[in-house]
């Protein structure tokens, strides 16, 4: 039983690591392209949100999962796109909730809303994207 508990627990903390690198991705690629080369930050929000994610998809498939299995790839990315754009349209209206019906912070707000919707995220990607398939 313990030995599970641990497991569980460095998958979640994988996890966490994988999208904060997918994060930092977004952010750099975002500073590097707006800040050093002089794309328009509108321009340049694009490609660096598409680094972050990729980054993010390829640990979790290959660190935080430890699925090599290159046939699945396809799929995994296409459910792990849908999760993700889920949970984007889903922040909007939290956020309006948040902000404007409790009164509370933007960037407070925005903190516990990417925590609720990165539990929902490994929930969805641990049972489903990632789910170990004998049938492929």
């Amino acid at each position: 039983m313990l030995a599970d508990h641990e497991c569980h627990t460095t998958l979640v903390t994988k996890y966490f690591f994988s999208g904060a690198l997918g994060a930092v991705t977004n952010i750099i690629t975002l500073y590097i392209l707006e800040g050093v080369i002089g794309w328009f930050y509108l321009y340049a929000v694009v490609p660096a949100y598409v680094s972050g994610f990729l980054v993010a998809f390829l640990f979790h498939k290959y660190w935080t999962y430890k699925d090599y299995n290159h046939g699945r790839f396809p799929k995994q990315l296409t459910f792990y796109t849908m999760v993700a754009t889920f949970n984007l349209f889903l922040n909007v209206p939290l956020m309006y909730f948040a902000v404007d019906i409790l009164g509370g912070g933007v960037i407070v707000s925005q903190i516990i809303i990417v925590i609720l919707l990165g539990i929902i995220g490994y929930i969805v990607n641990t049972r489903h994207t990632f789910k170990e398939r004998h049938d492929d």
